[in-house]
């Protein structure tokens, strides 16, 4: 049996607590989420976590009486307000995108490449928010560290309340539009819309939703309207106009009119080849944000330097950039070791 001793608690709300705790016969560090115990927790449901990339390695589960806590190994990096928070305190927030363009394609594909493996399994992950998404440079993944928010498709009527109370609901709430929260159904539109959110982050630093003082999630047309057209124009002056078609797609009230995941997918995929986007220099300047040793500093300088200006190169009608991109495309091993050369 573990000993546990409760280092910190990192988030306790109506979803659970989430608590870092050690391990005193060994001496490591864990992740414990504790929350009410249900019926999801089967070796199935433990299965399917274990199989979405975007999740901390899950050890195990353990129960005591009602309480339920799943065990994960720590994750390291960033997340995204901190990394935004980062470039406020180097560059300031001026009128073009909060994150870099590149920086956005590339953390964006990796989270939904794991929501679409998450989705084949009929699963939803109902938590997407940026306190939420860790970037780690130097394994160059994205974490989604909240898998005990993931539940079933389907009908989920009794767990979202449509009342006057504050909801008590997993999940972050900014991503429910009105018509899944009258419904109560849980689809992938729903992370559809949540991705179409964490996009407008990245490029206002602004949610899609805001909150009313009793806590219940506010979706005003007007409001997003302004914010999408904003998202737009900032594209558009950041050299990346094809990018506009995918807010507009995914932020849509209406779920049956959202775009899903593999189409969002594809067009993100056909924007890095047709850009010719380097993902290895993507996390060499993220590595800029939470340098490590051994990294010569002007090599995250020069990174730096690319995804704020030196990445748009216009795209031309060659082959390889006209072909159309493939669902799982990704830099060859040969093209990653020549990238890296260029970066001593």
């Amino acid at each position: 049996m573990f000993e546990w001793q409760v280092e910190a608690v990192l988030e306790d709300h109506g979803h659970g607590r989430v608590e870092r705790v050690r391990d005193a016969r060994t001496g490591l560090t864990y992740v414990r989420t504790v929350g009410s115990r249900d019926d999801r927790w089967n070796p199935e449901f433990l299965g399917v976590l274990r199989e979405v990339p975007g999740f901390p390695t899950l050890l195990y589960v353990e129960t005591d009486g009602t309480d339920l806590a799943a065990v994960a190994r720590p994750v390291t990096g960033l997340n995204l307000l901190e990394i935004c928070g980062r470039i406020r305190m180097v560059e300031g927030l001026g009128s073009g995108v909060l994150l870099p363009v590149p920086v956005t394609v590339v953390v964006v594909r990796a989270i939904v490449r794991s929501l679409m493996v998450l989705h084949r399994h009929r699963y939803v992950y109902r938590a997407l928010h940026p306190r939420w998404v860790v970037v780690d440079p130097t394994s160059e993944r994205v974490w989604l560290t909240r898998p005990g928010c993931v539940a079933p498709l389907g009908d989920a009527a009794g767990d979202v309340p449509n009342a006057d109370p504050a909801p008590d609901v997993a999940g972050c709430l900014h991503e429910l539009t009105p018509p899944e929260w009258k419904v109560g159904s849980y689809t992938p539109a729903w992370d559809a819309f949540a991705v179409g959110g964490l996009m407008a982050f990245c490029v206002t630093g602004q949610y899609p939703q805001r909150m009313d003082p009793a806590g219940r999630p506010v979706f005003v047309r007007r409001e997003v309207t302004a914010l999408v057209d904003a998202a737009v124009e900032r594209l558009r002056t950041a050299q990346a106009p094809e990018l506009g078609p995918i807010l507009e797609g995914t932020l849509r009230e209406d779920p049956q009119e959202r775009a899903s995941l593999p189409v969002v997918h594809e067009q993100i995929v056909g924007f890095l080849v047709r850009h010719r986007i380097s993902e290895t220099c993507v996390w060499l300047a993220l590595g800029r944000l939470a340098p490590v040793s051994g990294v010569p500093p002007a090599t995250y300088a020069r990174a730096w330097q690319y995804v704020r200006h030196g990445w748009p190169i216009p795209p031309t009608p060659t082959p390889e950039t006209s072909a159309p991109a493939p669902s799982e495309a990704d830099l060859r091993p040969s093209w990653r070791q020549r990238l890296r050369a260029l970066f001593p």
